[in-house]
């Protein structure tokens, strides 16, 4: 089933994916909390998001992009980049390439009625 983010679930799940990026970042220059707090806040917000991408039937993709953002939230000083915004916003962006390309599609190949009628006398 291939999902569709509506204008306002993209800005809620932008809104949130900035303030987990932005309490990430907070946390991340506090030593000893940071290290420990950094991936648990990592995880609950990539599994939310994951869990909120398969509600709007995008769940792979949100997936695979809550798995690479958790992988990046890790990893020292690559935790300091917004991944969770930048998952939000691809997955928003390649959903418009796929309408904007869907859309240039022009009419359907049909098989000769010739064709389909042979086939339904046989059956």
């Amino acid at each position: 089933m291939s999902g569709k983010l509506s204008k306002t679930t993209f800005v809620l799940m932008l809104t949130t994916a900035i303030f987990a990026d932005l309490l990430s970042f907070v946390v991340s220059w506090v030593p000893a909390i940071g290290q420990v707090m950094n991936p648990v806040i990592s995880f609950v917000f990539a599994m939310s998001l994951w869990l909120w991408l398969a509600f709007n039937g995008l769940g792979f993709q949100g997936a695979i992009g809550s798995g690479a953002s958790m992988v990046i939230e890790t990893i020292p000083f690559l935790q300091m980049l917004p991944p969770f915004t930048a998952m939000v916003v691809i997955i928003y962006l390649r959903q418009k390439a796929k309408e904007k390309i869907s859309g240039k599609i022009v009419g359907t190949i049909t098989p000769k009625s010739g064709v389909t009628s042979a086939l339904r006398k046989a059956a």
